[in-house]
């Protein structure tokens, strides 16, 4: 029970982290064609 409990903060964490991530690069990309 814990372990699942551990491994869906985790996963969750990470997802979070991802997101970030490719938020920031989509913004880099975009801010460009933008200006």
């Amino acid at each position: 029970m814990a372990i699942a409990v551990a491994h869906k903060y985790v996963m969750r964490h990470a997802d979070a982290e991802i997101r970030e991530k490719s938020k920031v690069k989509m913004e880099s990309l975009f801010t460009p064609a933008q200006t």
